[in-house]
């Protein structure tokens, strides 16, 4: 089963960060390039631990499974999140009469992160070691990835894991990361809503923001994890939740790219311009309108969308 994994935020956070962030900005700069610095520094170094679990030279278990973990939340911290909530802050100055110009070194440097985010490349050499200890547990392989992490480390203590509660999660579910715990939200109408559910077929334009100018006629290819890669030949469109870059393969041969997300913090918008993609980002239903084979233009320079044949 392919399953899409995307990160929500309330609006109330988004107010808060950027009203903190463009703070910084403004007043303390200083405090900006101090993160900077700390993004770099947090990077290198689960780079070297990724190596150093590729090559064999650590080893995971119940001795360093909280060391190694806590690397992974504080990568994603840095490397993530706030490059992230960063971007969101200069986004919406942006829209509200703000200069590109005077943010230039701020969006080259951040979004340096958000195209080439290693928490991808970790999850790929941390979890065969996780799936071997649930496997021992007699957790299929298809539903380690729904684990928390502190489920994860009961692999290693010999604890069981509840398997009903990781059939769930594999269905559908929203999951909240609080400051405490971890919940699980498994209400359908909760879900029906984020994943615009009830969008009608009938739609045969789509707008949104401009990436990347360019126009481009092509078939549609939807890609939303790595698994949805196979099949893409050179030159299909991408419709994507968001271009992350586990599928930067497809990215760079696409003919142009449509995501759901949209702002300069998303992946889509950062990718299609360093490979210099016609791209459109922001329609929010792409990926429920828009189906593989459909014949589509993509006029990125006025950030229009249309279904030219349903299929061919």
């Amino acid at each position: 089963m392919s399953h899409q994994r995307r990160i929500y935020c309330s609006k109330s956070e988004i107010d808060q960060a950027n009203k903190y962030f463009l703070e910084l900005i403004k007043n303390k700069p200083q405090e900006i390039i101090k993160i900077y610095a700390d993004s770099l520094n947090k990077e290198k170094e689960i780079e070297k631990m990724i190596e150093e679990i590729i090559s064999n030279k650590i080893t995971i278990g119940k001795d360093n499974f909280s060391q190694i973990s806590r690397l992974f939340k504080e990568n994603f911290l840095y490397c993530t999140a706030i490059p992230f909530y960063l971007l969101s802050a200069v986004n919406f100055s942006l829209e509200n009469g703000g200069k590109e110009e005077d943010y230039a070194e701020i969006i080259d440097k951040f979004s340096e992160f958000r195209s080439k985010t290693n928490n991808y490349r970790f999850i790929e050499a941390f979890l065969p070691i996780i799936m071997i200890n649930g496997q021992a547990q007699n957790i299929s392989q298809d539903l380690i990835p729904f684990c928390t992490i502190e489920e994860m480390a009961r692999f290693f203590n010999n604890e069981n894991v509840d398997k009903f509660s990781l059939l769930n999660r594999n269905t559908c579910m929203v999951y909240f990361e609080g400051v405490e715990e971890a919940k699980f939200n498994f209400d359908s109408e909760i879900i029906n809503k984020i994943n615009f559910a009830n969008v009608s077929d009938k739609i045969s334009n789509l707008s949104g923001k401009s990436g990347y100018p360019g126009k481009v006629i092509g078939k549609a290819k939807i890609v939303r994890n790595s698994a949805d890669m196979q099949g893409f030949e050179e030159g299909n469109i991408v419709i994507t939740p968001n271009a992350n870059p586990d599928i930067i393969f497809v990215l760079e041969k696409a003919g142009a790219i449509v995501s759901d997300e949209g702002g300069i913090m998303c992946h889509a918008f950062i990718l299609a311009r360093e490979f210099k993609k016609p791209c459109i980002v922001g329609t929010e239903i792409a990926t429920k309108i828009i189906k593989d084979n459909m014949l589509i233009e993509v006029d990125a320079t006025n950030g229009i969308v249309k279904i030219l044949e349903d299929f061919i």
